[in-house]
């Protein structure tokens, strides 16, 4: 009788774990039902996943940034080889670049929705970094943040870019708010 209370105990106990993992990995199936903002024109035509743009429609409204034209296409494999060329130990994941006022386009690899978020975090803060006009591109290798110019950037080691910094130090609260509104 006891044998029969423990197996059916400890077969209770497995069902609520087992029930309890399914729902857990379900986070990143769907997202929540939101109402997106329609003041941004976001355009995915690439092969990374149609949610990306969802993504960043959530990131940039969460930064509160308006009338905005961004354009998501794949990476470029030459840029990704140069970067992790450049950089070793780092894996470029996407990167955006300023194509006129208020126009962005992102590039972006094939990744997780949740790596999506996390790495969509860092580069909507660049985003931002260009609209308040903290960073501006002078040429390719010229760059005015916060009005010091940086002559060549391949005396700067990536990690010690000060717009990189500002960057990582601020994706992580904005990773969690996306994942906030995204999933809970």
């Amino acid at each position: 009788m006891k044998k029969n209370i423990l197996i059916t105990i400890l077969a209770i106990i497995l069902i609520v774990i087992v029930i309890f993992i399914y729902k857990g990995s379900k986070q990143t199936d769907y997202f929540n039902q939101i109402q997106l903002n329609t003041t941004n024109t976001i355009i995915n035509d690439s092969v990374v996943p149609k949610y990306t743009d969802t993504v960043i429609s959530v990131g940039l409204s969460s930064l509160e940034l308006n009338n905005l034209f961004i354009q998501i296409k794949p990476i470029i494999p030459a840029t990704v080889d140069k970067f992790n060329t450049d950089n070793q130990g780092l894996a470029l994941q996407a990167y955006v670049v300023q194509a006129g006022e208020d126009v962005y386009i992102i590039y972006m690899s094939q990744l997780s929705k949740l790596e999506t978020i996390k790495v969509l975090s860092h580069e909507l803060i660049h985003i931002k970094q260009y609209v308040d006009k903290k960073i501006v591109i002078k040429d390719e290798k010229n760059i005015l943040w916060e009005n010091k110019t940086f002559v060549n950037l391949d005396d700067v080691s990536y990690n010690d870019r000060p717009w990189e910094i500002e960057a990582f130090n601020n994706q992580t609260d904005l990773n969690y708010k996306l994942n906030q509104i995204l999933y809970k």
